[in-house]
């Protein structure tokens, strides 16, 4: 696993605190893998992995938003006002290619309506999504 750290006199990058948030991201996407497996039509019939499967998605994005928010606050002396903004200003700033924010930028859209709208949200979809798309933290926050 990699994350990118800062260290200069001016900053205080946690490690400890990235460290337990990418171990929180690595077994929240060990389970969700574990449910694409299953297959869609198991994942349909099994409301424990539907509702698994928010809750790790919430999971995954809480802990990368986290270490957004720490690594802005931190290096940069920035706040933000959500978590796709926190994403977008580490793009900005270099830490996170654009590609790798949008990424991010959507699964918080997601998060935010699993949240605010559950009864509302689209399990077939998410499952779908989450299949044949590779959302960057699997390969990208989780190296080192």
């Amino acid at each position: 696993m990699y994350v990118i750290v800062f260290t200069t006199e001016n900053t205080l990058i946690d490690r400890d605190f990235i460290d337990r948030r990418l171990s929180e991201i690595s077994e929240a996407l060990k389970y969700i893998g574990e449910i694409l497996r299953e297959g869609e039509e198991e994942f349909v019939r099994n409301y424990k992995s539907r509702l698994a499967l928010r809750h790790l998605i919430l999971m995954v994005v809480e802990s990368a938003a986290s270490i957004a928010i720490h690594i802005l606050a931190e290096k940069f002396e920035e706040k933000a006002e959500s978590y796709s903004e926190a994403f977008e200003k580490l793009s900005y700033y270099g830490v996170l290619s654009s590609k790798i924010a949008s990424e991010m930028i959507s699964l918080a859209r997601l998060r935010n309506l699993i949240v605010h709208r559950y009864w509302s949200t689209d399990d077939i979809r998410i499952y779908r999504n989450l299949g044949i798309r590779e959302y960057p933290l699997s390969r990208s926050l989780l190296r080192r």
